[in-house]
C-alpha cells in the first residue's frame, strides 16, 4: 500500500485518522482471528488451572468469598484486559516492520490520533475476550451477585486497564519500532499482575508479597472487581482513582513515543 493509497487526508481529524487506524486494525483480527489467541490463552489457562487446584482455598478462615471461580474470574478478566491491550504495542511494532506506520505518520497530520485508533482497536477486542471468557467462567460455576451498575463498574475497571496496556505497549513500540520492543511491553505487565493477590485476598497474604501488593495498583483492581461481583463496594475510588491517574501518565507517555518516532523521521 502507497502513502497516498491511504485514505486519509493532510486535513483528515482526529476522529477520521482514530476511525481508519481502529478499523484497520479490527478488519485484520477478522481476517485472522488467531491475532487474538495470545491475548485469550493464558488468562484461560491460568483460570481453569487456579480453579482447578485451588478452590478449597475458600474454606480458609476470612478468606471473604465462596465462590472462587468468581473470585479468580476477575484475574482472568483484568489478565486478559492487560495482554489485550499489550497486543496494540505489537501490531504497531508489525506496521513500523512492514514500513505501514511510516507511511501512516507521513500522511496523518495529528499522530496522537493514531494512537487513539490503537485504543479503540484493542477496547474492541477487549469485548471479544469478554465474550468468549465470560460463558467459560460461568461453565465452570461462577456466580454473578452484583447488581447491573457493580457489572458495568467492574467491565469499566477492565477497560481503564485495557487502556493503560494499550497507552504503555504503544509508547514503547513508538521508541523502538521493531519487534525488539516485545520484552519491554508485556513483562512489565505480566509482573504487575503476578505481584498482585492472584490466589488469595490481600488480607491474607504474609512477607514481602503483601508489602509489595499494597503499594502495586493493580492490587485495587482486583480487590474492586472483586467486591462487585460479589456484590460488595471496596477499594472503588482507589481504584478508579489509579485508574485515571495511570491512564494520564500512560498519555505522557505514549505522545513522548509519538514525539520520538516523529523526530526519528
Amino acid at each position: 500500500m502507497t502513502a497516498a493509497a491511504i485514505p486519509i487526508s493532510t486535513h483528515a481529524t482526529v476522529w477520521s485518522i482514530a476511525r481508519y487506524v481502529a478499523w484497520r486494525n479490527l478488519k485484520l483480527l477478522l481476517r485472522s482471528p488467531t491475532l487474538l489467541i495470545p491475548a485469550l490463552l493464558l488468562p484461560l489457562f491460568f483460570f481453569i488451572a487456579f480453579v482447578g487446584a485451588l478452590s478449597s482455598l475458600t474454606s480458609l478462615p476470612g478468606f471473604g468469598s465462596e465462590n472462587y471461580t468468581s473470585f479468580q474470574y476477575v484475574f482472568a478478566l483484568m489478565q486478559s484486559a492487560g495482554f489485550t491491550g499489550a497486543m496494540g504495542g505489537f501490531a504497531m511494532s508489525e506496521d513500523f516492520e512492514t514500513g505501514f506506520m511510516d507511511r501512516l505518520m507521513t500522511t496523518a497530520s495529528a499522530r496522537f490520533a493514531i494512537i487513539l485508533g490503537y485504543v479503540i482497536a484493542m477496547l474492541g477486542r477487549l469485548v471479544i475476550a469478554i465474550a468468549v471468557l465470560t460463558p467459560v467462567a460461568y461453565a465452570f460455576g461462577m456466580r454473578f451477585d452484583g447488581k447491573a451498575y457493580q457489572t458495568a463498574a467492574l467491565f469499566g475497571l477492565a477497560a481503564l486497564l485495557n487502556i493503560i496496556a494499550t497507552l504503555w505497549a504503544t509508547g514503547v513500540a513508538m521508541r523502538v519500532r521493531s519487534f525488539a520492543a516485545a520484552p519491554g511491553m508485556f513483562l512489565p505487565i505480566f509482573l504487575l499482575f503476578f505481584l498482585a493477590p492472584v490466589f488469595m485476598p490481600l488480607s491474607q497474604l504474609e512477607g514481602w508479597l503483601h508489602s509489595v501488593a499494597v503499594f502495586n495498583p493493580f492490587t485495587r483492581f482486583l480487590e474492586a472487581g472483586r467486591g462487585f461481583i460479589s456484590g460488595v463496594n471496596q477499594d472503588v475510588l482507589w481504584a478508579y482513582g489509579a485508574g485515571i491517574a495511570l491512564v494520564a501518565l500512560s498519555c505522557l507517555w505514549a505522545l513522548g513515543g509519538v514525539r520520538s518516532a516523529s523526530r526519528s523521521g
